[in-house]
């Protein structure tokens, strides 16, 4: 089956997130019907069978356990480039909504340079007034994490210009089929969430390859860090308020310090090492102000915890 487009997201327990979104795919004008490859890290595939039934170029991949997000999508790849051909692949969040016309402008940018492979379009909040959740950004080294443009802002139509970026978000990227390799992971099989793609953004910029941001090309995200109430703080997944923030502590701190072990050599990775661990230390003792015990003990206890099996292991 030949296709511009093929698309790959995740599902793992909220069937109706991916309703929602693949139905704003099949919604999508001017544009020809992705492939559609969903894998369903719930285990629950019959029943999202019969919920996407509506959906005509559709393959759901059932994993014998739950893969995590990185190692989930390199699944769903890996199935797309043995079964189907196509030009580009998407990877999406299952809980975005496509504006009708993201997808081909994606596209048409794609087209109109042929010597960039990866491409991101502008994420926005569902808020009302919309804010931005991704609009480009920066590594910040001694963090392993990066600097997202304008975050929190309100967005405005037509005001973010498309231009260069070193970081991708995970949550939407476009990537050129050449680029892809059956039996080369595109996202480090290590993680099992969080932080793929600030590696993998990191990887490209140290392989010299380039990342475009597509200002005009929108997708809405359901985020939990939508800002209603204080429309003056930026989304942040540290935040002492965040619901989810020991399951993201958990797995932060470990992927941050393995990023700087990975790629970082020398007598930077000793720099970039005690910068990031200085960095936890101030995030511990801001969760204990704000009587965050429990959060302020996860991130000494991952983080001794990292330290110490590296000096283990050696």
């Amino acid at each position: 089956m030949q296709r511009v487009l093929c698309i790959v997201l995740l599902n793992y327990k909220n069937d109706q997130d991916t309703v929602d979104c693949v139905n704003s795919v099949k919604d999508s004008a001017l544009i020809e019907l992705p492939y559609l490859v969903v894998v369903d890290n719930g285990l629950n595939s019959r029943e999202l069978k019969d919920k996407l039934g509506f959906y005509p170029d559709l393959q759901i991949l059932s994993p014998e356990n739950n893969l995590g997000f990185g190692r989930g999508i390199n699944f769903g790849i890996h199935w797309a480039l043995e079964n189907i051909e196509f030009t580009f692949l998407l990877i999406l969040n299952n809980d975005v909504l496509v504006e009708r016309s993201a997808l081909q402008k994606l596209i048409d940018c794609a087209y109109r340079n042929k010597d960039i492979s990866y491409f991101t379009p502008c994420i926005v909040t569902l808020d009302r007034p919309p804010r931005v959740w991704y609009a480009g950004g920066e590594l910040i080294q001694n963090r392993m994490t990066a600097m997202v443009y304008n975050i929190g802002s309100e967005y405005v139509e037509n005001r973010l210009e498309s231009q260069l970026t070193s970081f991708a978000s995970g949550c939407a990227l476009l990537i050129s089929k050449e680029k892809l390799d059956k039996n080369a992971p595109l996202f480090d099989p290590e993680f099992f969430m969080y932080d793929e793609d600030i590696e993998f953004s990191l990887r490209l910029n140290l392989r010299g390859e380039k990342i475009f941001f597509v200002g005009n090309a929108v997708i809405y995200h359901k985020c939990q860090g939508s800002q209603v109430e204080n429309t003056s703080r930026k989304l942040n997944q540290l935040s002492p308020g965040n619901k989810n923030l020991n399951f993201y502590l958990k797995n932060t701190i470990r992927n941050r310090y393995y990023i700087v072990d990975k790629h970082i050599k020398g007598f930077d990775r000793i720099k970039t090492n005690v910068a990031l661990s200085v960095y936890w230390l101030m995030k511990s003792i801001q969760y204990f102000l704000y009587l965050n015990f429990r959060s302020g003990f996860v991130v000494l206890r991952e983080m001794t915890g990292y330290i110490r099996n590296k000096i283990n292991s050696r």
